[in-house]
């Protein structure tokens, strides 16, 4: 099982090719891209020709040998796949040379021993070429290592030798002076392939699927190539013509393996769970096969089956080099064998609640196996007996199917209201706090209760009572809200905080910049956005909202500002307005012409922090003259600490970085994916900008905030 990598790597970074496979039986195979083709006619036309170490395993390769003779000579030309040894670091320059034409097709060549030695008419010594053979990893016969000799021309000659002491390698690669190059053919269709994603792996794939489903969509853990070599089905010659390498996924799943009925809807009911669960299932097109047979001599398994359609058995052959790699990363995911291939599982699941259907789930990883024009081989699942997880399907419609949320209502001006079977009243907790009934945990909300707000600060306690109504022409999965006033004789709607001109009360800098007192609710008004509010799951059991108004914002009092003295700012303005804005901004740009190829190398230094004052730069210094609670830029603007504690808050909690003196270093590698060539590129950075203005919308300051975490490139 070979993973890929881009001749252009080993070309600008010639000490990866010391790198051994990762695993054991496996190897790698390289891909020539763009940026490694040579070129010829001042790089108007590619040159075919391969001169150097590593070969790509995405071409046919042909080797030519000119034969001098009194006539004036000819040339030779023998077809070949030049594969990369299995357990080898591409720097021991070993392959396996399969031939790629003739007769014997798809068959690999081998090197002759001292025994096969002949005779020529004047009782010479000359070596005899043993005819291509099936192929066999451990023959060291078969096996060539290649290098690269200097000529007296000074130019690189390639030469052949035998891995084997007593081995003499095939003419065609025994004579010095033969030249190669390289052809795509149309079923060299590869693609990257980096083996296992570690990190996808352990996260195992979304739960969140309705019952009815057997199983969970598949996610793809892994990929690989395996020559045809290593895959038996019909001649090699057959193989040959129809998919040189075979491409092999790891996928995973949710398969239930469990499942029974509560049609009487009791609750508090246990389920015992006794099932015995194979641990390994092999399946040839779909169907179920059974490994019939393990010849060490050629150290392939072969599975069999029947064609329950057409009544014709199917075989397939793996090399047990594959076998025993798919069980290795089996093993080491923490999947266990079983005794004959099975494990009974045990257990016991209890529901809290009123239930109708349950499943029981096992992962399942299960390496596919597809020709190059995708069609399905086969199919390796290995069952993991120690990853179970139980669905339930309760009384509750958006419980069991949370895909049902994202329905759009029935035609404008209607929704959904969501009715909940409980007699208790719910409540919604924001803060810790002993509760007598049991609370609503998750959403969405219920509209045929009567529902308890609760918050605990320090030793006080609120509690208001409300009504949420999803707001009209919304999905119900947008989470939003109105909110009913439910305490008074008059039902209204309660409305967010006070709108740009309507006067804040001053108060220290906090929470949401100052005390903003709360508007008195007034008559609904559905399409009111100062009456509807989004509301967000927090840990727990607790929740937390916000306007759906996007125009909120801070304000800070002219104290916490210095521009001039206090009086004269008094008279222009005694509130200032803070808003944080963002914006994707170009750090770097180039033409096709300046780099050439398709891969781009980007280092620019980038300050973490800009501030301008009506759009000047400033430098932020700290004025001895004033308090330490107090920091001036240029002498003509200061800002309270407080404010430039609480922005920077507000960066690091959504990832900005700081940076060694307030500037970091961005260095990235980008290569063009499209089909045609491209002209421009410009790589932007996503910056977060604090701007300060008066109530007058003068403009006093900008604070950018550069987050280089956040990079995004452009090709036009």
């Amino acid at each position: 099982m070979y993973t890929t990598r881009p001749l252009s790597l080993y070309k600008n970074a010639p000490e990866a090719i010391s790198l051994p496979p990762e695993g054991p039986n496996s190897g790698y195979l390289v891909l020539q891209d763009e940026e490694s083709t040579p070129t010829c006619c001042f790089g108007l036309c590619k040159n075919p020709s391969i001169k150097d170490l590593p070969f790509p395993q995405n071409k046919l390769l042909t080797i030519e040998y000119h034969v001098h003779s009194d006539q004036g000579g000819y040339h030779t030309y023998d077809k070949v796949y030049l594969i990369p040894v299995v357990n080898q670091p591409l720097s021991s320059n070993r392959y396996y040379a399969i031939k790629a034409d003739g007769k014997r097709k798809g068959e690999a060549y081998a090197s002759s021993k001292e025994e096969d030695m002949g005779t020529c008419c004047f009782f010479f010594p000359r070596v005899r070429d043993v005819k291509p053979r099936p192929f066999d990893p451990d023959d060291i016969y078969q096996q060539f290592e290649f290098s690269t000799k200097n000529t007296c021309t000074n130019s690189k000659m390639l030469v052949a030798q035998s891995i084997a002491p007593d081995g003499h390698p095939p003419r065609f690669l025994r004579r010095h002076g033969w030249e190669m190059s390289g052809q795509t053919p149309k079923n060299f269709i590869m693609g990257e392939a980096h083996g296992l994603d570690f990190a996808l792996r352990a996260h195992l794939p979304d739960f969140s699927f309705p019952l009815s489903q057997e199983s969970s969509n598949s996610v793809v853990v892994g990929k690989w190539y395996c020559p045809f070599m290593f895959i038996k089905e019909g001649t090699e010659k057959d193989q040959v013509q129809i998919s040189v390498f075979y491409e092999m996924t790891l996928e995973q799943r949710w398969e239930r393996f469990y499942t029974t009925q509560n049609s009487c809807g009791q609750a508090n009911k246990a389920i015992n769970i006794d099932v015995v669960v194979p641990t390994e299932m092999v399946r040839i097109g779909g169907n179920e096969a059974m490994q019939v047979e393990q010849n060490d001599a050629t150290g392939v398994v072969w599975f069999k089956t029947i064609d329950g359609n057409k009544g014709a058995e199917a075989e397939v052959g793996l090399s047990k080099l594959i076998v025993e790699r798919m069980v290795w990363e089996e093993e080491r995911g923490g999947w266990a064998k079983g005794k004959e291939k099975q494990v009974r599982v045990v257990k016991e699941e209890e529901y809290g609640g009123m239930w109708t259907s349950y499943g029981c789930y096992v992962m399942v990883e299960s390496f596919v196996l597809r020709r190059n024009d995708g069609s399905l081989v086969l199919t390796y699942d290995f069952r993991h007996t120690h990853q179970l997880r139980g669905n339930w399907e309760p009384l509750c419609l958006y419980k069991s199917h949370p895909d049902l949320l994202s329905v759009p209502p029935e035609g404008p001006g209607s929704g959904y209201l969501i009715l909940e079977d409980a007699d208790d009243v719910g409540y919604i907790t924001t803060w810790s706090g002993k509760k007598t009934r049991e609370p609503i945990k998750d959403l969405p909300f219920p509209q045929n209760k009567l529902l308890t707000v609760e918050y605990t600060s320090g030793e006080d306690n609120y509690v208001d009572k409300a009504a949420f109504i999803p707001v009209v022409d919304q999905l119900l999965s947008s989470n939003r809200y109105y909110v009913i006033v439910a305490k008074d004789d008059d039902k209204k709607a309660y409305t967010s905080g006070k709108k740009e001109e309507e006067k804040p009360k001053p108060y220290c800098f906090c929470g949401s910049g100052i005390y903003i007192p709360d508007k008195p609710p007034k008559t609904l008004d559905s399409y009111d956005i100062d009456q509807q509010f989004e509301i967000f799951k927090r840990t727990g059991e607790s929740f937390s909202a916000r306007s759906v108004d996007p125009d909120r914002k801070w304000y800070g009092p002219f104290m916490f500002v210095r521009e001039g003295t206090q009086k004269e700012q008094m008279e222009r303005t005694m509130f200032y307005k803070l808003t944080l804005e963002q914006r994707w901004e170009r750090i770097s740009a180039c033409k096709n012409g300046d780099v050439g190829g398709n891969t781009v190398a980007l280092t620019v230094v980038v300050p973490t922090e800009v501030v301008r004052i009506s759009w000047t730069e400033a430098i932020p210094e700290r004025d001895e003259a004033k308090t330490k609670n107090e920091m001036g830029l240029q002498v003509k603007i200061g800002l309270s600490l407080v404010i430039i504690e609480r922005m920077t808050w507000e960066q690091e909690r959504v990832g900005w970085v700081h940076g060694n003196e307030k500037q970091v270093m961005v260095a990235r590698m980008e290569k063009y994916q499209g089909g045609d060539s491209w002209q421009k590129f410009g790589c932007y950075m996503l910056v977060e900008q604090f701007v300060l203005k008066r109530l007058d919308r003068s403009l006093v300051l900008t604070y950018d905030f550069n987050h280089t975490n956040r990079i995004r490139c452009k090709w036009e």
